[in-house]
C-alpha cells in the first residue's frame, strides 16, 4: 500500500491505546493509506509520538462519532 505523505495535515481526534489504557487525543495527520492514518500527537508532558492507527480510530477534531 503506498503512503500518501501530508504536509500541513488536518487536526483530528484519535483513539490511542497505551498498554491497557485507551485515550482520545488531538493529533495532526502526517500521512495515510487506504486503511490507516499516521498521526503526530503532542502530549502534555512534552513528548511527541508519530504513530499509525486504523482509519476508524480517527475523526475530524471536535466532531462527534
Amino acid at each position: 500500500m503506498p503512503v500518501v505523505e501530508v504536509v500541513d495535515g488536518d487536526t483530528v481526534d484519535v483513539w490511542l491505546r497505551f498498554v491497557e489504557v485507551r485515550v482520545q487525543e488531538r493529533a495532526v495527520v502526517t500521512g495515510y493509506t487506504d486503511r490507516a492514518v499516521r498521526v503526530e500527537v503532542s502530549r502534555r508532558d512534552g513528548s511527541t509520538y508519530r504513530v499509525w492507527v486504523w482509519r476508524g480510530a480517527v475523526t475530524r477534531a471536535g466532531r462527534e462519532r
